[in-house]
């Protein structure tokens, strides 16, 4: 720690530190599956500051030119989204692959300031919200590269105290991903449990003793859509409720339900909905280009408590309740995932007015499922529902790293804390 030197501090304009470069046209018929290079863009950049390449799109090495060369991403590189709904979001490729910019996003590179310290400057609630200020379209929010090169900030003049100010916020960060990476792990084990105890068994074709093949339908107990209610509570709206959106499911999957709306509701419309441990909700309408609906959430009683108020799914999803006499949650949570990775679910999907919708009815009555004898049900529960109860403690512990980060980012930043 450093006593002996008093920080200054000097107000500069992000294009003083920084080179911003709004990224290529590349041409969509360009894309391949099983291309070498990810292409990052706009809907790759997350509410969890991270770059997701979740069903992403990828280039031949032999997109690769002196044209496009500048076009590809350092780890030191902050990437910003220029327009649309998600204007103003950043992220980072947290990768030593390569991959290439696409337009409607920017990629920030430090040029005269500590690229942790410009990461930590940029990737925080206020700046966020300041970029997003930039866009100045009402239907279609846009921001240009000169935009953001005009965004000014105070920063450390000396930047071995921008470093020191980015080594105390990069310990949370550190913390955060390494939770994660255990998260994903985690995750890689259940669904390799499952497939041990559901699908070897039945891959020759013939069912053990005592196992059956039903319906989807006929494993369910209820479902019912969910539900919007109001941002503000009056006297038919007064009960108190948060709300999963498709939007969020992959955060929560993650333990992280920050993104969750906390809105009010009708008293009758709130009681045949409230979540409850065991249940699944599942996403029937809104996706987007390759990314299809029919994405799932397992339920838990370790996820509702850190909610402190109830829970329920938004209209776009259905409350899924299984009925536990015949059928584990967890087997049937595992079995939607491997559905939606190998393309069952999205055989019903139908796209309406820009929009994916889901045929719900369909898929329950069509789908087939394996049914285990009870005592075998019991023990893969008793198997895997402490990787789920690990799964969302390490998401509850990243939510409260990055609450106390973030409380302590703007006091280190302003220089009301000292390093």
């Amino acid at each position: 720690m450093n006593t002996q030197i008093k920080t200054t501090w000097r107000k500069v304009k992000l294009g003083d530190v920084a080179n911003v470069l709004p990224g290529f046209a590349f041409k969509s018929s360009e894309f391949k599956k099983d291309g070498d290079i990810p292409v990052i863009k706009i809907k790759n950049i997350t509410d969890d500051l991270n770059v997701s390449m979740e069903n992403g799109e990828y280039l031949d090495e032999s997109a690769l030119n002196e044209k496009t060369k500048k076009y590809l991403i350092s780890n030191s590189d902050i990437l910003v989204a220029m327009t649309g709904a998600t204007a103003g979001k950043v992220g980072k490729f947290r990768s030593n692959k390569k991959a290439l910019l696409n337009q409607r996003v920017a990629k920030i590179s430090p040029k005269n300031i500590d690229a942790n310290f410009l990461w930590i400057l940029l990737g925080n609630k206020d700046a966020i919200n300041l970029l997003y200020r930039l866009a100045d379209g009402a239907a279609q929010p846009n921001m240009s590269g000169g935009q953001i090169e005009n965004l000014e900030f105070r920063i450390p003049a000396r930047i071995e105290d921008q470093k020191q100010i980015a080594d105390v916020l990069s310990a949370y960060d550190d913390l955060i991903e390494n939770n994660t990476k255990r998260i994903k792990i985690l995750e890689q084990i259940a669904q390799a449990i499952y497939k041990e105890w559901f699908v070897s068994p039945v891959n020759g074709g013939n069912l053990p003793n005592g196992w059956k093949n039903v319906a989807l339908r006929d494993a369910i107990e209820s479902y019912i859509g969910g539900g919007w209610g109001k941002e503000e509570p009056d006297d038919n709206y007064p009960s108190p409720a948060y709300v999963i959106r498709g939007t969020d499911i992959p955060n929560a999957a993650m333990g992280n339900i920050s993104t969750c709306p906390l809105r009010y509701h009708k008293p009758s419309n709130l009681r045949v909905r409230v979540l409850q441990g065991g249940d699944l909700v599942f996403e029937v309408s809104g996706g987007s280009k390759g990314q299809p609906v029919g994405r799932s959430l397992l339920i838990t009683t370790n996820l509702l408590g850190q909610f402190k108020q109830n829970v329920i799914c938004a209209s776009f999803c259905k409350l899924i309740r299984p009925n536990r006499s015949k059928i584990s949650p967890f087997q049937l949570y595992e079995q939607i995932l491997s559905w939606y990775e190998n393309g069952v679910i999205e055989k019903y999907q139908v796209q309406s007015t820009g929009i994916s919708n889901f045929k719900f009815e369909s898929f329950i009555e069509e789908e087939k499922i394996t049914l285990p004898p009870d005592g075998i049900r019991e023990k893969f529960d008793h198997s895997i529902s402490p990787l789920f109860d690990e799964i969302y403690s390490l998401g509850n512990q990243n939510q409260n790293l990055r609450q106390a980060r973030d409380l302590l980012l703007p006091k280190l930043v302003s220089g009301e804390i000292k390093v």
